[in-house]
Protein backbone atom coordinates (compact mmCIF):
# COMPACT_ATOMS: atom_id res chain seq x y z
CA UNK A 1 0.00 0.00 0.00
CA UNK A 2 0.98 3.63 -0.53
CA UNK A 3 -0.02 6.09 2.18
CA UNK A 4 -0.32 9.69 1.00
CA UNK A 5 0.22 12.28 3.76
CA UNK A 6 -0.98 15.87 3.49
CA UNK A 7 2.62 16.98 4.14
CA UNK A 8 5.81 15.12 3.27
CA UNK A 9 6.69 12.10 1.18
CA UNK A 10 4.47 9.10 0.50
CA UNK A 11 4.99 5.97 2.57
CA UNK A 12 5.02 2.61 0.79
CA UNK A 13 4.76 -0.59 2.83
CA UNK A 14 3.29 -4.08 2.84
CA UNK A 15 0.31 -4.68 5.11
CA UNK A 16 -1.78 -7.72 6.02
CA UNK A 17 -5.40 -7.22 5.00
CA UNK A 18 -8.30 -8.33 7.24
CA UNK A 19 -9.65 -11.78 6.43
CA UNK A 20 -13.30 -10.67 6.26
CA UNK A 21 -14.82 -8.58 3.47
CA UNK A 22 -16.24 -5.13 4.20
CA UNK A 23 -15.07 -1.83 5.68
CA UNK A 24 -12.13 -1.84 8.08
CA UNK A 25 -9.57 0.50 9.62
CA UNK A 26 -5.83 0.14 9.07
CA UNK A 27 -3.01 2.07 10.75
CA UNK A 28 0.33 2.71 9.04
CA UNK A 29 2.75 0.15 10.50
CA UNK A 30 5.98 1.32 12.07
CA UNK A 31 7.41 2.91 15.21
CA UNK A 32 5.45 6.19 14.79
CA UNK A 33 1.87 5.39 13.68
CA UNK A 34 -0.60 8.26 13.17
CA UNK A 35 -3.17 9.05 15.88
CA UNK A 36 -6.06 7.83 13.68
CA UNK A 37 -6.23 4.95 11.18
CA UNK A 38 -7.12 4.89 7.50
CA UNK A 39 -10.43 3.48 6.32
CA UNK A 40 -10.08 0.65 3.79
CA UNK A 41 -12.53 -1.55 1.92
CA UNK A 42 -11.86 -5.24 1.30
CA UNK A 43 -13.72 -7.38 -1.22
CA UNK A 44 -13.00 -10.77 -2.79
CA UNK A 45 -13.25 -9.71 -6.44
CA UNK A 46 -10.79 -8.17 -8.91
CA UNK A 47 -9.21 -4.81 -8.06
CA UNK A 48 -7.89 -2.59 -10.89
CA UNK A 49 -5.73 0.53 -10.56
CA UNK A 50 -6.24 3.35 -13.05
CA UNK A 51 -3.71 3.61 -15.88
CA UNK A 52 -3.10 7.19 -17.02
CA UNK A 53 -3.82 8.72 -19.43
CA UNK A 54 -7.48 7.76 -19.14
CA UNK A 55 -9.20 11.16 -19.44
CA UNK A 56 -11.37 10.13 -22.42
CA UNK A 57 -13.79 7.25 -22.83
CA UNK A 58 -11.81 6.15 -25.89
CA UNK A 59 -8.65 5.54 -23.79
CA UNK A 60 -10.27 4.18 -20.64
CA UNK A 61 -8.45 1.82 -18.29
CA UNK A 62 -9.77 -1.53 -19.55
CA UNK A 63 -10.81 -4.47 -17.40
CA UNK A 64 -11.04 -7.48 -19.69
CA UNK A 65 -13.80 -9.16 -17.79
CA UNK A 66 -17.25 -8.81 -16.29
CA UNK A 67 -18.47 -7.60 -12.93
CA UNK A 68 -17.89 -7.72 -10.08
CA UNK A 69 -14.77 -5.54 -10.21
CA UNK A 70 -13.37 -2.59 -8.27
CA UNK A 71 -11.63 0.34 -9.99
CA UNK A 72 -9.28 2.49 -7.91
CA UNK A 73 -7.74 5.87 -8.64
CA UNK A 74 -7.06 9.48 -7.66
CA UNK A 75 -8.51 12.69 -9.12
CA UNK A 76 -5.21 14.45 -8.52
CA UNK A 77 -5.35 17.53 -10.78
CA UNK A 78 -7.98 20.13 -11.65
CA UNK A 79 -10.22 18.94 -14.45
CA UNK A 80 -9.05 15.34 -14.13
CA UNK A 81 -11.54 12.71 -15.33
CA UNK A 82 -10.85 8.99 -14.96
CA UNK A 83 -12.47 6.53 -17.39
CA UNK A 84 -12.76 2.76 -16.95
CA UNK A 85 -14.38 0.06 -19.08
CA UNK A 86 -15.78 -3.41 -18.40
CA UNK A 87 -17.90 -6.03 -20.16
CA UNK A 88 -21.58 -6.66 -19.46
CA UNK A 89 -24.34 -8.78 -20.97
CA UNK A 90 -27.82 -7.68 -21.94
CA UNK A 91 -30.30 -7.76 -19.06
CA UNK A 92 -27.73 -7.84 -16.25
CA UNK A 93 -28.77 -5.79 -13.19
CA UNK A 94 -25.66 -3.82 -12.27
CA UNK A 95 -24.69 -1.30 -9.64
CA UNK A 96 -21.84 1.22 -9.73
CA UNK A 97 -20.95 2.72 -6.35
CA UNK A 98 -18.22 5.16 -5.37
CA UNK A 99 -16.47 4.81 -2.01
CA UNK A 100 -14.72 8.09 -1.25
CA UNK A 101 -16.32 10.13 1.53
CA UNK A 102 -17.36 6.84 3.17
CA UNK A 103 -13.65 6.01 3.29
CA UNK A 104 -12.88 9.50 4.66
CA UNK A 105 -11.29 10.90 1.50
CA UNK A 106 -12.05 14.41 0.18
CA UNK A 107 -13.50 13.68 -3.27
CA UNK A 108 -17.06 14.88 -3.99
CA UNK A 109 -17.70 12.47 -6.84
CA UNK A 110 -19.83 12.44 -9.98
CA UNK A 111 -20.05 9.32 -12.17
CA UNK A 112 -21.56 8.67 -15.62
CA UNK A 113 -21.94 5.51 -17.71
CA UNK A 114 -21.80 5.08 -21.50
CA UNK A 115 -23.05 2.06 -23.41
CA UNK A 116 -21.11 0.00 -25.99
CA UNK A 117 -21.88 2.53 -28.72
CA UNK A 118 -20.95 5.55 -26.64
CA UNK A 119 -24.54 6.45 -25.76
CA UNK A 120 -25.07 8.04 -22.35
CA UNK A 121 -26.96 5.72 -19.99
CA UNK A 122 -27.04 7.42 -16.61
CA UNK A 123 -25.27 9.95 -14.38
CA UNK A 124 -25.32 10.48 -10.62
CA UNK A 125 -23.95 12.88 -8.05
CA UNK A 126 -25.07 12.11 -4.47
CA UNK A 127 -26.77 8.71 -4.21
CA UNK A 128 -24.99 7.85 -0.94
CA UNK A 129 -24.36 11.12 0.87
CA UNK A 130 -21.63 12.77 -1.23
CA UNK A 131 -20.69 9.44 -2.82
CA UNK A 132 -22.19 8.63 -6.22
CA UNK A 133 -24.13 5.50 -7.13
CA UNK A 134 -26.02 4.14 -10.12
CA UNK A 135 -28.23 1.07 -10.61
CA UNK A 136 -28.93 0.13 -14.24
CA UNK A 137 -29.85 -2.75 -16.53
CA UNK A 138 -27.41 -3.40 -19.37
CA UNK A 139 -29.35 -2.78 -22.63
CA UNK A 140 -27.05 -4.95 -24.78
CA UNK A 141 -23.92 -7.09 -24.78
CA UNK A 142 -20.64 -5.22 -25.03
CA UNK A 143 -18.09 -2.98 -23.37
CA UNK A 144 -19.40 -0.29 -21.02
CA UNK A 145 -17.45 2.79 -19.94
CA UNK A 146 -17.79 4.78 -16.74
CA UNK A 147 -16.04 7.95 -15.61
CA UNK A 148 -15.27 9.54 -12.24
CA UNK A 149 -14.70 13.23 -11.62
CA UNK A 150 -14.97 15.82 -8.87
CA UNK A 151 -18.23 17.75 -8.80
CA UNK A 152 -16.42 21.11 -8.95
CA UNK A 153 -13.67 19.76 -11.27
CA UNK A 154 -11.11 20.11 -8.51
CA UNK A 155 -8.20 17.76 -7.99
CA UNK A 156 -5.85 16.90 -5.13
CA UNK A 157 -3.55 14.07 -4.14
CA UNK A 158 -5.99 12.90 -1.45
CA UNK A 159 -9.00 12.71 -3.83
CA UNK A 160 -8.78 8.92 -3.64
CA UNK A 161 -11.75 6.76 -4.62
CA UNK A 162 -12.85 3.18 -5.14
CA UNK A 163 -15.49 2.45 -7.79
CA UNK A 164 -17.21 -0.93 -7.41
CA UNK A 165 -19.20 -2.50 -10.25
CA UNK A 166 -21.34 -5.30 -8.83
CA UNK A 167 -24.54 -7.19 -9.50
CA UNK A 168 -27.67 -5.92 -7.81
CA UNK A 169 -28.73 -8.61 -5.37
CA UNK A 170 -32.18 -8.56 -3.71
CA UNK A 171 -31.87 -6.89 -0.30
CA UNK A 172 -33.71 -4.73 2.20
CA UNK A 173 -33.04 -2.80 5.39
CA UNK A 174 -35.09 -1.24 8.18
CA UNK A 175 -34.80 2.38 9.29
CA UNK A 176 -36.66 5.29 10.88
CA UNK A 177 -37.91 8.33 8.96
CA UNK A 178 -36.90 11.90 9.75
CA UNK A 179 -39.49 13.42 12.10
CA UNK A 180 -37.86 16.87 12.46
CA UNK A 181 -35.47 18.30 9.86
CA UNK A 182 -33.92 20.69 12.38
CA UNK A 183 -33.39 17.91 14.94
CA UNK A 184 -32.59 14.83 12.80
CA UNK A 185 -32.11 12.41 15.74
CA UNK A 186 -35.51 13.24 17.28
CA UNK A 187 -37.51 10.06 18.13
CA UNK A 188 -34.74 7.79 16.85
CA UNK A 189 -34.85 5.86 20.14
CA UNK A 190 -37.43 3.99 22.22
CA UNK A 191 -38.37 4.95 25.81
CA UNK A 192 -41.13 2.58 26.91
CA UNK A 193 -42.66 3.06 30.36
CA UNK A 194 -43.31 0.13 32.70
CA UNK A 195 -46.73 -1.36 31.97
CA UNK A 196 -47.06 0.78 28.87
CA UNK A 197 -46.26 0.90 25.16
CA UNK A 198 -44.30 3.01 22.68
CA UNK A 199 -44.97 3.16 18.93
CA UNK A 200 -42.84 4.15 15.94
CA UNK A 201 -43.33 3.87 12.17
CA UNK A 202 -40.38 2.06 10.58
CA UNK A 203 -39.42 2.28 6.92
CA UNK A 204 -38.52 -0.57 4.59
CA UNK A 205 -35.72 0.20 2.13
CA UNK A 206 -35.86 -2.49 -0.55
CA UNK A 207 -33.85 -3.33 -3.67
CA UNK A 208 -34.96 -5.76 -6.34
CA UNK A 209 -37.52 -7.67 -4.29
CA UNK A 210 -41.16 -7.85 -3.25
CA UNK A 211 -43.22 -9.92 -0.84
CA UNK A 212 -44.08 -10.12 2.84
CA UNK A 213 -41.59 -9.57 5.67
CA UNK A 214 -42.01 -10.47 9.34
CA UNK A 215 -40.21 -8.27 11.88
CA UNK A 216 -38.66 -9.24 15.21
CA UNK A 217 -36.08 -7.75 17.57
CA UNK A 218 -32.92 -9.31 18.98
CA UNK A 219 -31.58 -8.24 22.36
CA UNK A 220 -34.60 -6.40 23.80
CA UNK A 221 -34.43 -5.40 27.50
CA UNK A 222 -35.96 -7.93 29.88
CA UNK A 223 -39.76 -7.63 29.97
CA UNK A 224 -40.07 -5.83 26.62
CA UNK A 225 -41.78 -7.37 23.57
CA UNK A 226 -42.24 -6.12 20.01
CA UNK A 227 -45.56 -6.24 18.15
CA UNK A 228 -45.79 -5.56 14.44
CA UNK A 229 -47.94 -6.68 11.52
CA UNK A 230 -46.29 -8.52 8.65
CA UNK A 231 -44.84 -5.91 6.32
CA UNK A 232 -46.46 -5.66 2.92
CA UNK A 233 -44.13 -4.25 0.27
CA UNK A 234 -47.01 -2.28 -1.23
CA UNK A 235 -46.20 0.24 1.54
CA UNK A 236 -42.85 1.64 2.62
CA UNK A 237 -43.80 2.01 6.31
CA UNK A 238 -44.99 -0.32 9.05
CA UNK A 239 -46.17 0.53 12.61
CA UNK A 240 -44.16 -1.13 15.38
CA UNK A 241 -45.26 -1.28 19.03
CA UNK A 242 -42.89 -1.89 21.94
CA UNK A 243 -44.60 -3.12 25.16
CA UNK A 244 -43.03 -3.29 28.62
CA UNK A 245 -44.38 -5.46 31.41
CA UNK A 246 -45.37 -3.73 34.65
CA UNK A 247 -42.58 -5.55 36.50
CA UNK A 248 -39.92 -4.94 33.81
CA UNK A 249 -36.67 -3.71 35.40
CA UNK A 250 -35.39 -0.25 34.51
CA UNK A 251 -32.76 -1.02 31.89
CA UNK A 252 -31.62 -0.36 28.34
CA UNK A 253 -30.15 -2.21 25.39
CA UNK A 254 -28.89 -1.70 21.85
CA UNK A 255 -31.29 -3.76 19.75
CA UNK A 256 -31.09 -5.17 16.23
CA UNK A 257 -34.37 -5.10 14.30
CA UNK A 258 -34.48 -8.06 11.90
CA UNK A 259 -36.85 -8.63 9.02
CA UNK A 260 -37.34 -12.13 7.58
CA UNK A 261 -38.44 -12.64 3.98
CA UNK A 262 -39.34 -16.13 2.76
CA UNK A 263 -40.43 -17.10 -0.72
CA UNK A 264 -40.23 -20.34 -2.72
CA UNK A 265 -37.91 -21.96 -0.20
CA UNK A 266 -35.51 -18.99 -0.03
CA UNK A 267 -34.90 -16.89 3.07
CA UNK A 268 -33.49 -13.36 3.17
CA UNK A 269 -32.77 -11.27 6.27
CA UNK A 270 -32.76 -7.48 6.52
CA UNK A 271 -31.39 -5.51 9.47
CA UNK A 272 -31.71 -2.09 11.10
CA UNK A 273 -29.53 0.50 9.33
CA UNK A 274 -29.83 4.16 10.26
CA UNK A 275 -27.83 7.11 8.99
CA UNK A 276 -27.72 9.57 11.90
CA UNK A 277 -26.82 13.20 11.18
CA UNK A 278 -24.34 14.45 13.77
CA UNK A 279 -23.52 17.93 12.42
CA UNK A 280 -25.59 20.22 10.19
CA UNK A 281 -24.75 23.64 8.82
CA UNK A 282 -24.62 25.90 5.79
CA UNK A 283 -25.62 25.79 3.04
CA UNK A 284 -29.31 25.01 3.56
CA UNK A 285 -28.89 23.09 6.81
CA UNK A 286 -26.73 20.54 4.99
CA UNK A 287 -25.52 17.38 6.74
CA UNK A 288 -21.80 17.87 7.36
CA UNK A 289 -21.18 14.63 9.23
CA UNK A 290 -23.25 11.45 9.50
CA UNK A 291 -22.80 8.12 11.25
CA UNK A 292 -24.27 4.81 10.12
CA UNK A 293 -25.57 2.75 13.06
CA UNK A 294 -26.93 -0.80 13.13
CA UNK A 295 -28.58 -0.85 16.56
CA UNK A 296 -31.64 0.90 18.03
CA UNK A 297 -31.50 2.22 21.61
CA UNK A 298 -34.41 0.78 23.65
CA UNK A 299 -34.93 1.65 27.33
CA UNK A 300 -37.44 0.75 30.04
CA UNK A 301 -38.27 3.89 32.03
CA UNK A 302 -40.48 4.79 35.03
CA UNK A 303 -44.24 4.48 34.90
CA UNK A 304 -46.18 7.21 33.07
CA UNK A 305 -49.46 8.75 34.34
CA UNK A 306 -51.22 7.73 31.10
CA UNK A 307 -51.49 4.79 28.72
Amino acid sequence: MTFIPRVGETIACTVELPESAGDHFLAIPGPMPPPSPNAIRVQAYASVLENEPNNQWTNATVYAGEAPVAFNGIINTEGDVDWFSFDAKQGQNLMAHIYARRLHTSLDSVIAIKGPGGDNIQQNDDANGLDSGIAFVAPSDGQYSIHVRDKLSKGRKDFVYRLEITFEEPSFSISLPSFDQRHPQYRHKVNVSRGNSFALPFMINRKGMSGMVALHAEGLPHGVVLESPTMDFSSDQVPVLFRAAAEAPLSGALVDLVGTWQQEGETLLGHYRQSEVLIKGNPNNHAWHTLSVNRLAVAVVDEAPFT
